[in-house]
């Protein structure tokens, strides 16, 4: 059995990102998935969180089982923004129906909440409830302009995530961020909720489902602007992987959050 570095060995709770710490793209992470395992066969919690709406949660455990992920554990939990938004959404008296800027994860999370979707019967100056915005890589012109009357019409804004890049297997795509941006350039304001990390109601949704308590939680990361971010602001220990978006340590210099540690990859928790 691997044996975790005495620095880790304390945590019984990993919070674990996807995109940049598990994977880029369709390119797997040298040793990511053996050390998710063997988190797992140590008795470890793994909450894999991420702001990629793209996908339900159905969806990752079926890709987290085709990369070799032990899915079947009881220990392993998966958070993503489009389910936290659902929640959130639900949470709130009187939404009950949404514009989607995004793509079938985020559609199928909310409708699994009973947020009913309006994209297919829209009318221009209709009054909707909300408009949630998530990751489209088939964005339209018309579903942007869409979105911005809706919300010039009386809608909420909120953004499943504010992420302005993705890590691929090829470098750095735009993400969530970018199209938030274009609505809130078009629309003169910003979200009135953003859901996923940094935010705080991610993170507490990811730890109540665990039944954890923070201080025996890291969270591990790629960006220091959503993972180390939200881990300062819940008190947790973070710890910034190499693989993703942050590369070099040299770039956490210039940064106001700074992780507890810095690793090459997560397989590097393990000695």
């Amino acid at each position: 059995m691997r044996v975790l570095k005495r620095e880790f060995s304390r945590f019984s709770c990993f919070i674990i990102d996807l995109d940049g710490v598990v994977w880029k793209g369709n390119e797997i992470i040298p040793g990511a998935v053996d050390a998710v395992n063997a988190l797992l066969k140590l008795d470890k919690i793994v909450i894999f969180m991420t702001n990629n709406s793209t996908l339900s949660r159905k969806s990752y455990i079926k890709r987290l089982k085709q990369i070799g992920v032990n899915v079947d554990s009881e220990k392993l939990i998966v958070v993503n923004s489009a389910y936290a938004t659902a929640l959130f959404l639900k949470s709130r008296i009187g939404i009950s129906e949404a514009y989607v800027v995004g793509e079938a994860g985020l559609i199928e999370e909310l409708a699994l909440n009973d947020i009913k979707i309006v994209n297919n019967r829209f009318k221009w100056g209709m009054k909707v409830d909300c408009v949630v915005v998530g990751l489209d890589r088939d964005l339209t012109y018309l579903k942007l302009a869409q979105a911005v009357d809706a919300i010039y019409h009386g809608a909420l804004f909120i953004a499943t995530n504010d992420d302005s890049t993705l890590p691929a297997e090829h470098g750095l795509l735009p993400g969530a961020g970018s199209i938030v941006a274009a609505i809130s350039r078009a629309t003169g304001r910003d979200p009135d909720f953003i859901v996923g990390k940094p935010q705080r109601f991610i993170f507490e949704l990811a730890l109540s489902k665990a039944e954890v308590n923070p201080e025996d939680t890291i969270v591990i990361g790629d960006r220091l602007d959503t993972d180390i971010r939200g881990a300062r602001n819940m008190g947790l220990c973070s710890a910034l992987v190499l693989t993703g978006v942050i590369n070099n340590p040299k770039q956490v210099e210039d940064s106001c959050f700074k992780p507890d540690f810095i690793i090459k990859s997560l397989a590097d928790v393990f000695k």
